[in-house]
């Protein structure tokens, strides 16, 4: 298997260092020189591969600041509290290895429908629990995004077989959280996987620290997969699936807190009888056909980070 570091090409680079301005963070970009790509589900699996499409953006600084600047939530929390009943952060241990790097995970849901808990599965461990509401600011921003690509998303469920299992809001609707301190994880300690099901159609959003994505994909379908790296800064935003292709992170060394690296993955929130209903309904063959139809969609799409008046009219609507 070829194996090589590709980073962003010059002009996309440029970009994604150049200052945050309302006119970058209206569009996304393609950093692959192919609009479709190909992954594969596992090592175990050489020969399949699977259809990906990724697109990467950008939030502007006042977008930022409004969806991590809460006084009195988890974004500006102490470490000492975030395993306090108010955050129930859970803190994991994914690098034995590295006792020194510290890594803590809590989850909500992002629906429109209800700032009420949810029961839902816990992506870790799979156990059934009930899933808080995501805070507001965050919420909005999500079915921001979601109205502002209604078009690409609705197609995206309405002409696949997702639309027996699932609807437009919940897309991006499952949100991990996740804070990142301490002792670098360099690329030989990076741990190498595939997001699970829900992760068919996967947003991620940057708002600390700085972080690299390791994705082992193809240009072509007969091709060997190659490492590619994703620089993720404040910020930074990509769409894609991660279901389809291996992937991993390097986590630079943060000494301060205050520093930490945050990020929130945003997956399918899928309802409870879905999942079994999905697992026992698809085989290889029928998610190569989903995952294609899939990237075709974000491929084609013109991605759009709505703005941050959007973002503040749709908040005034969401119930606590």
């Amino acid at each position: 298997m070829g194996l090589r570091i590709s980073k962003l090409n010059d002009t996309s680079e440029a970009n994604a260092k150049s200052s945050h301005t309302e006119d970058l963070s209206q569009k996304f970009r393609q950093p692959l020189n192919s609009p479709i790509v190909y992954g594969r589900v596992s090592q175990r699996d050489q020969s399949t591969r699977y259809k990906v499409a990724f697109q990467q953006g950008i939030l502007s600084d006042e977008l930022l600041q409004y969806l991590s600047s809460d006084k009195h939530g988890v974004f500006q929390t102490a470490e000492s509290k975030l395993e306090s009943k108010k955050f129930c952060f859970k803190k994991c241990i994914d690098h034995p290895e590295i006792p020194g790097h510290r890594y803590y995970e809590g989850y909500w849901h992002a629906s429109n429908k209800t700032g009420a808990v949810l029961e839902s599965y816990n992506p870790r461990t799979g156990a059934l629990f009930e899933k808080p509401a995501a805070p507001i600011a965050l919420r909005a921003f999500v079915e921001a995004f979601r109205r502002s690509n209604a078009g690409w998303i609705s197609k995206v469920i309405q002409e696949s077989c997702l639309h027996q299992f699932v609807n437009e809001n919940d897309v991006f609707s499952d949100l991990a959280v996740q804070f990142h301190c301490g002792d670098e994880v360099p690329e030989q300690s990076m741990a190498w996987h595939n997001d699970w099901l829900n992760s068919l159609l996967h947003m991620s959003i940057s708002l600390g620290g700085n972080r690299t994505l390791y994705s082992k994909l193809a240009l072509d379908e007969k091709e060997d997969v190659l490492q590619h790296a994703f620089e993720q800064g404040p910020g930074s935003i990509y769409i894609s699936s991660p279901f389809a292709f291996e992937h991993a992170v390097r986590y630079e060394r943060v000494r301060n807190w205050s520093d930490r690296i945050i990020a929130i993955q945003c997956r399918f929130l899928f309802p409870i009888p879905v999942i079994e209903a999905i697992q026992n309904a698809y085989d290889t063959d029928r998610f190569r056909e989903l995952t294609q139809h899939i990237a075709t969609c974000l491929s084609t799409a013109n991605v759009v980070i709505p703005s941050i008046q959007e973002v503040e009219e749709v908040a005034k609507s969401l119930s606590v």
